[in-house]
């Protein structure tokens, strides 16, 4: 039995009508992904001030990565 798989498309992706309006949407998105604008964007949607240290530790540690 082989456990290889072969992607023919992998340079050149084939995609699903739904793949590419969903690929088309995400270009079109403009993120910012700095500590600063996700805190920011927390405040905006719960009201919330103070995330605390653990945020800064989770963001340390995603940066790292």
């Amino acid at each position: 039995m082989s456990n290889k798989i072969k992607i023919d498309d992998l340079a050149n992706p084939i995609l699903t009508e739904f793949q590419q309006v969903a690929k088309d949407y995400g270009e079109t998105l403009k993120l910012e992904l700095t500590s600063e604008a996700i805190i920011n964007e927390a405040y905006k949607n719960s009201r919330l001030q103070d995330f605390g240290e653990r945020l800064s530790k989770v963001w340390k540690k995603i940066t790292l990565m």
